[in-house]
């Protein structure tokens, strides 16, 4: 989860995950930085249950060593099974220091992995996310959730305004004009390292709570800016800026992250 905390074995590439809300930052009387880090481990099926159950036990060695980080844990509910997902937020590069060096101090942690959890791994990948604060609607106290749906934009060589500037737009209508709810909860976030893309995360307390919501997002933009011409032309604007788009469905899993 950290590149001291889980070498040698963490030197790998890049994964585009996803926002959520939580996690420790060194400094909690100060606002937190807008970085996420996630590890991507890749178990084979065969070894699951094994590693699940060292998981559950190095979590509670991090608990137990005071890791200044929560780790939320989060794997495939469609596509390529077999993936887990450690993520980390809401810390800056500075943090990022400072969480070495607690590292460093508690190579037992280390330790652990590469005797217990390292065995059972296929493959890792890691990455960086920055968090867009201002357009994204996730409060602090908000409900629990068991899924998220992710839709993520591979984003054109030079469509970078372009998208990023749309999306503040509606962003902004969702939030000052009555879309922003406990109903509609939403997250941007965008990678740091590998293509530049940028993701869409929606939470679902079920699966039930994944149905398309009545009256849906396209006709309140309409609605607000006057005509579907309108709304239309802001999602063309968006599509014209990426090269593909493609969605994805996670599942928490509680049990195998660090206890808050």
């Amino acid at each position: 989860m950290n590149t001291s905390a889980l070498k040698p074995a963490l030197r790998a590439a890049v994964s585009v995950f996803l926002f959520l809300s939580a996690a420790a930052t060194f400094a909690q009387d100060e606002p937190p930085g807008n970085l996420a880090e996630t590890w991507v481990v890749h178990v084979d099926p065969a070894n699951g249950q094994a590693f699940e159950e060292a998981i559950k036990a190095h979590m509670a060695l991090r608990k137990e060593n005071e890791d200044p980080f929560n780790w939320s844990t989060f794997v495939n509910n469609t596509g390529e099974l077999g993936a887990y997902y450690f993520r980390a937020c809401c810390f800056s590069w500075t943090d990022l220091d400072a969480y070495s060096s607690w590292a460093d101090q508690h190579p037992q942690v280390q330790a652990h992995w590469d005797g217990n959890v390292h065995p059972h791994v296929a493959g890792y990948k890691h990455h960086f996310s920055e968090v867009d604060f201002e357009n994204s609607h996730w409060p602090e106290d908000a409900a629990d959730f068991r899924f998220v749906g992710v839709t993520t934009w591979m984003i054109k060589p030079g469509g970078w305004q372009k998208f990023d500037a749309v999306k503040g737009e509606i962003s902004q209508i969702a939030i000052n004009n009555g879309w922003a709810s406990d109903e509609h909860q939403w997250g941007w976030s965008s990678a740091v390292d590998g293509p530049q893309s940028v993701s869409l995360s929606i939470p679902f307390t079920n699966y039930a709570d994944m149905t398309s919501p009545d009256p849906s997002f396209f006709e309140f933009l309409t609605e607000q800016l006057g005509s579907e011409e309108a709304a239309a032309n802001k999602f063309a604007a968006m599509n014209d800026a990426t090269e593909k788009s493609y969605y994805q469905i996670y599942m928490r899993r509680p049990d195998l992250s660090t206890p808050n």
